[in-house]
């Protein structure tokens, strides 16, 4: 087995930083790998678990400080069982526990409205925020720099110490907004996104109505101008 065969399963539901219309789950600041029920998960950095429950509605979470102090802290959820305890060290590469993401059986299954089938949720983790989803509806969820750059390299065999300067891997630090006031800033931010872009289209059609007037004018004037002159050849 190799260390990081389970991303070779592909990211399902990709890093999204603002609700999307359409799309479920957004915004959702990690990647979701389609790992079938009961795949063996392993650790992308060496590090100290610092965090651990179970019988969640999400199934079960680990968060780990990696030893690099370069990389940010990450986690998981939906695993079904977990191998590691608080205070323990893993190597990059070691088994932490079974994927989950079930709705129904194993150990520790998740919720339908927390998952919408077997899958292993990975990310970055800064602090949590509360956001207003695609639904409209206001949560609290872990938020983090884009782990897809970290994912996208080691699933190609990268050595794990050069993943911190690799390219495509987002090290931007959290926005440092508090809880509670992340979705007042999303929601006006994407108000105020649409009365922009709003505010160009009208821009453009008006210009384009300008134009179209401009041109009429003109033909009109030159209209006048020629009738002007077959009347003085007449006279």
């Amino acid at each position: 087995m190799g260390l990081y065969d389970w991303l070779g399963y592909g990211v399902s539901h990709g890093f999204y930083s603002l609700a999307v219309h359409g799309i479920g789950d957004t915004p959702h600041f990690a990647s979701d790998i389609a790992t079938p029920f009961h795949t063996p998960i392993t650790a992308l950095f060496s590090g100290t678990v610092v965090s651990e429950r179970t019988g969640l509605p999400w199934g079960t979470e680990i968060f780990i400080q990696p030893d690099n102090g370069n990389i940010p802290k990450y986690y998981y959820y939906h695993l079904d069982t977990l191998t590691p305890h608080i205070g323990e060290h893993v190597n990059a590469g070691d088994v932490i526990g079974l994927s989950g993401g079930q709705n129904v059986g194993g150990q520790n299954p998740s919720s339908p409205n927390e998952s919408s089938g077997p899958h292993t949720h990975v990310g970055f983790f800064s602090s949590y925020v509360t956001v207003v989803n695609n639904f409209g509806s206001t949560e609290t969820i872990p938020y983090g720099p884009d782990i897809s750059g970290a994912i996208s390299n080691l699933a190609k065999g990268a050595n794990v110490n050069s993943i911190p300067g690799a390219t495509g891997v987002n090290q931007v630090p959290a926005s440092g907004i508090p809880v509670g006031t992340q979705a007042f800033f999303i929601g006006t931010g994407q108000k105020i996104a649409f009365v922009l872009v709003s505010l160009v289209l009208l821009g453009m059609g008006a210009l384009l109505l300008f134009e179209k007037q401009v041109k009429a004018g003109a033909a009109k004037v030159k209209g006048g101008v020629e009738t002007a002159a077959k009347v003085a050849v007449v006279a």
